[in-house]
């Protein structure tokens, strides 16, 4: 039995201090074993502090995470490396810097390279049902199930659909001037809820979707929870934000119910899925159990409805803000966007911007591509090596169960591959043959390429051209191209500070001429 005196012994300040020092050895001396590991496989480790690795404390305050991955590549880069080992925290992560490497792991030897990171989602949770973070098996049933949503003829559903609201709703509350941000974000709620959800589900979802702004929005608390699986990865589960499943699958009763009532059967995204829940309740009567891991049932048409609005909210709000911040400092590119719309819309004779139109818009092609080079929404692509796999062209092997990423941010605004990277000029894209393979990848590449590319560049550029047809986008707050992003919110492309831009209604054409 430990005596009085002796305690106070042991808690004295010398045996404190030793105590200290042993604890800190014993991280440190973990950490750099792990270090070591990594240079005797033959991978360059760029130099990391123990414990905290690239990350420093005094900069993950004051840099985004794209910014800190920008910083890795090029130190990388001035060092002629393909690839090196980076740790985020205590995670080591290889990270790929030569396209052909990378296109090697994105299709040749994607079996080697088919999954993400795990991110210690709760599985009984909403999270589960996202396309970021499942496995590949499982987002080979999702994608196949989620896939005809963004087939050619549903998309041009959804832009007749987007015509008709932009009559009857968005153009006329247009403020004079506002944060770029905050109107993207508005506009695609608009817009997702309406045109591909239905004004009935809209209106019974208000609460939803503030649940899918608060998951996207920046703030502390989405930086946290971004950097706890790097730290612990354990803790995930504890503060991942919880949606209410019960409350989602209401909604979905409410209105399925609701059309029934009416038979009103539309084509929109809710209809997709409650007509495959259907589709599968027969199929489940047929048989006395479903063969299926996946059965359609009101919780995932819940589910899947909940992040098929985050997923194309989060992108798709990001995107718009930037192009619009891009588009106000320059109105030479907004005068080519609507002599492009008014020409095409001649030529074929439309009296609306049908989805025949949108895809016959280059020039705005060109204008959006542009911009997602230079603000692509996700600062990296990630995988997880599933067998050891040696990288093409060396002896290196990288081990089952490495982290990799691939820092398309920084790719994209590299001068090797994009001179003069940081000028806007949407002639880069007018002959995509000119483009190096794998430098420009704000949808990915590969087998888990985004499903949803083709309908976020359809809404994209329906935006962009009828908003440039109906007002002058000037910029009200920076005439910079290249702006400092926001550290506290990693996993989406935000600015640090507010893009404010200014709306100046057209006129007539004849009072533009005039003018």
């Amino acid at each position: 039995m430990i005596s009085i005196s002796n305690l106070t012994t042991l808690l004295s300040f010398p045996y404190l201090c030793l105590i200290f020092l042993s604890i800190s050895f014993y991280v440190y001396l973990r950490a750099t074993i792990s270090h070591h590991t990594w240079k005797k496989r033959g991978i360059p480790l760029l130099d990391p502090v123990p414990f905290f690795g690239q990350w420093e404390f005094s900069r993950i305050f004051h840099e985004s995470y794209f910014e800190i991955i920008n910083r890795l590549y090029e130190e990388a880069r001035s060092k002629g490396l393909k690839y090196c080992c980076i740790f985020q925290f205590s995670t080591p992560t290889l990270m790929l810097l030569d396209p052909q490497i990378i296109g090697s792991i994105l299709t040749k030897d994607f079996a080697y390279f088919s999954d993400r990171f795990d991110l210690h989602y709760d599985e009984t949770q909403a999270i589960s049902q996202q396309l970021f973070s499942v496995s590949t098996a499982d987002w080979k049933e999702i994608s196949k199930r989620v896939s005809p949503v963004v087939s050619p003829g549903r998309i041009g559903y959804l832009v007749q659909e987007m015509e008709s609201i932009d009559k009857d709703v968005i153009f006329n509350d247009v403020p004079s001037v506002v944060s770029t941000d905050r109107f993207a974000f508005k506009f695609n709620q608009m817009v997702m809820g309406l045109a591909s959800l239905g004004s009935d589900l809209a209106r019974n979802a208000s609460s939803v979707l503030e649940s899918v702004k608060h998951m996207i929005d920046h703030g502390f608390y989405n930086f946290f929870i971004f950097y706890t699986p790097l730290v612990l990865p354990s803790l995930r589960k504890s503060f991942f934000p919880k949606i209410d499943d019960e409350e989602l699958c209401s909604m979905v009763r409410n209105v399925s119910m609701s059309r029934e009532n009416i038979g009103d059967h539309r084509n929109d995204v809710f209809q997709f899925f409650m007509d495959a829940q259907a589709k599968q309740e027969k199929r489940n009567k047929k048989s006395s159990s479903s063969n299926s891991s996946f059965d359609v049932d009101i919780l995932t048409v819940a589910r899947r409805l909940f992040w098929f609005l985050m997923d194309s909210q989060g992108t798709s709000t990001v995107a718009l803000s930037f192009v619009l911040h891009l588009i106000s400092l320059h109105p030479e590119c907004q005068k080519k966007i609507k002599q492009e719309l008014e020409q095409v819309m001649e030529e074929r004779g439309e009296q609306e911007v049908t989805y025949s139109v949108v895809r016959d818009l280059k020039y705005t092609h060109t204008v959006i591509k542009e911009c997602l080079r230079l603000y692509t929404p996700m600062s990296v692509l990630q995988r997880v090596c599933t067998k050891d796999y040696l990288l093409p062209g060396s002896s290196v092997v990288v081990p089952k169960g490495t982290k990799v990423i691939i820092p398309i941010y920084s790719i994209q605004r590299d001068p090797q591959y994009f001179p003069e990277p940081f000028e806007f000029r949407p002639g880069r894209f007018h002959d995509v043959t000119k483009i190096a393979p794998y430098t420009f990848m704000p949808f990915g590449e590969g087998p888990r390429f985004c499903i949803g590319y083709r309908f976020a560049m359809a809404h994209l550029k329906y935006t962009i051209a009828t908003l440039v047809s109906k007002f002058h986008i000037e910029a009200a707050s920076t005439k910079q191209n290249i702006l400092a992003l926001h550290p506290f919110s990693p996993a989406i492309l935000r600015s640090k500070k507010e893009i404010m831009v200014r709306f100046r209604k057209r006129f007539s054409k004849s009072e533009e001429s005039v003018t």
